[in-house]
Formats: structure tokens, C-alpha cells, sequence
């Protein structure tokens, strides 16, 4: 499976809703994010909700800092965020491509509640353009990400249909992911090949004063083999990414009524595309995600 799909319409009630709220908070660049936030070591907490839930999150956290400055420059009791802004945008279009084996190990390894398990994938970024191969590693310590730049043209070469992923050792990136994996004791993967394409809209905002960043995702749309997904319409998957587990904007989210789910775009996206289990995810697919499932003969 490999084709080429766009990011649903940018105009849906979530997507608005967060270039509202986006506008209204202090912009930095990518730069100070990733000096205030990197957190390639850190644990994921989500969250699915109604942008108006969000923006009472942001208001609030700005509020006890005092201002975009805090008081006297002091930091607030939580600490406010600020957005992520590159070239006056605010809101960028992601492509993910997963990478699994034929008979869909890393997704099996997920349904069954393995604390050791990883996923592959690409990342691109549709509006300035430039890709990454990622290796994504869960573990009983949260979780680690590794990353390693590749050319816009290595993803359709990785992608191609019947030429699958770890085909091309040669390639500096996939031979790292294959290092990696056998470091930390995992089997050989064989066979690993396209399973499954994402695409979203996703705001980023970080902490001002502390290492906490917040990804805000709508528009989902996935395409499997035959069938596509369409999800986030009027709500927001909310990630928030802590060095710890214990941070107090969970205690705030939870006095605004928020709850953690366990959600995972890849686990969705193949066991609704694919009419597999998607067990771990029931609660937030019934209760938030309200996905529209299409057949897409295009995508076979």
C-alpha cells in the first residue's frame, strides 16, 4: 500500500477553534521550543477534548503566571504556555507513514499490553517540507523517541509498494533503527513494509517558565488498505509531554473535567481500518473519537 493523500479541511470546528486560541498566545520559534522542551526522554500523557476545555486550560495557566511575563518576571504557579509560530503559522499539516510487519507485529504487540514495544514510521511535514524516519521506543520509563533526517525522496522509496522497508539496510537511517532494536534486545524484524498513512493538523505549545510541551492535534485522517478513516473533527487530541509522571497540569486538566485515555493513531487507524481489536482504545473511540470509516478502493 502507498499513495498520496492530503490533510482533511482545515476549516473544521477543532481546527478553528485552536487558530483562535493560538492567536491569542505569545508566539516563539522552534528553537526555544526545543531548548525549553525537547524531551526526547519523557513520559506521554492523552487527552481527548472539546477546544473550549483547552483554552480554559491556557487561560488559566496564564492567569497564575500573571501576565506573559509573570509577576515581576517570577514564574506563576503552573507556569503558561506559549505556541510554536514559523513564518506567521501556527498550525502545521504532518504526514505519518507506519511501518509494520505482514502479519502486523507491532500492532498485535499494542493490543496485547506489551510494556516493551516500539513502532516505526515517517514523519513529514507537508508545509515546509522535510522528513524523518523515527523509532519509537515504550517502556515501564515512559517513552523514548530517535529520530534521523531523510530526504523527502527516501519516504516514497522506503513506502514503494512490494519493496518493503528493510529491504533497504543500505539506507544510514533504516540501518540505525535495525542497530537500535538489536541493542535493546529485540527480535529481527523481517518483511517491515507500510501499514498504515496518517495525516492531521497540530498546534504546539510549550511551557514558558518549565519543560512541558503540549501537542495539539485535529483533522485525523487514516488510510489503510482499502478503507479510510476520518476522526478530531470538532474535538482535539491533546498530548501532553512531561519529563515525569507526576506534573500538575494533569491535576489542572482533571479539575476541568478531563481524563486521561489511551489513544494511539496507529492502533486506531489499522484495527478500524482493518476491523481488528482496537480493545485498548474502546473508551476513548466510543466516547470521544466518533471516527467515520470509508471504504477507500484507492488506497489497496
Amino acid at each position: 500500500m502507498s499513495t498520496t493523500i492530503n490533510p482533511v479541511s482545515p476549516t473544521s470546528p477543532a481546527s478553528a477553534a485552536m487558530d483562535s486560541l493560538a492567536a491569542r498566545m505569545t508566539p516563539v520559534d522552534l528553537a526555544t521550543v526545543l531548548q525549553r522542551a525537547e524531551l526526547q526522554d519523557r513520559v506521554d500523557t492523552k487527552y481527548v477534548l472539546y477546544p473550549a476545555v483547552l483554552a480554559r486550560l491556557v487561560e488559566q495557566l496564564e492567569t497564575e503566571a500573571g501576565g506573559p511575563n509573570g509577576p515581576d518576571g517570577a514564574e506563576g504557579a503552573e507556569g503558561a504556555l506559549d505556541v510554536l509560530d514559523i513564518d506567521g503559522r501556527r498550525r502545521f499539516a504532518y504526514e505519518s507513514r507506519y511501518f509494520d510487519t505482514a502479519d502486523l507485529r507491532t500492532f498485535r504487540e499494542h493490543v496485547q499490553g506489551r510494556r516493551r514495544r516500539f513502532k516505526v514510521r515517517t514523519r513529514t511535514y507537508l508545509d515546509s517540507g522535510g522528513s524523518h524516519l523515527e523509532l519509537k521506543l515504550a517502556g515501564a520509563r515512559g517513552t523514548q523517541k530517535l529520530r534521523w533526517a531523510i530526504d523527502d525522496t527516501d519516504v516514497a522509496q522506503l513506502t514503494g509498494a512490494g519493496h518493503p522497508a528493510d529491504s533497504h539496510t543500505g539506507h544510514p537511517a533504516v540501518a540505525a533503527v535495525h542497530t537500535e532494536l538489536a541493542d535493546r534486545g529485540y527480535p529481527p524484524l523481517t518483511g517491515l513494509r507500510e501499514a498504515l498513512i496518517t495525516t492531521y493538523s497540530r498546534t504546539t505549545l510549550v511551557g514558558r517558565h518549565r519543560p512541558v510541551r503540549l501537542t495539539v492535534d485535529t483533522d485525523l485522517e487514516c488510510v489503510g488498505p482499502g478503507r479510510s478513516l476520518h476522526a478530531l473533527h470538532d474535538r482535539l487530541l491533546l498530548e501532553v509531554k512531561t519529563p515525569t509522571e507526576r506534573d500538575p497540569i494533569h491535576r489542572l486538566l482533571l479539575e476541568l473535567g478531563a481524563r486521561p485515555v489511551s489513544m494511539s493513531k496507529y492502533g486506531v487507524g489499522v484495527g478500524l481500518t482493518r476491523d481488528l481489536s482496537t480493545r485498548p482504545w474502546a473508551e476513548a473511540i466510543s466516547r470521544h473519537l466518533d471516527p467515520m470509516v470509508r471504504e477507500h478502493p484507492a488506497a489497496a
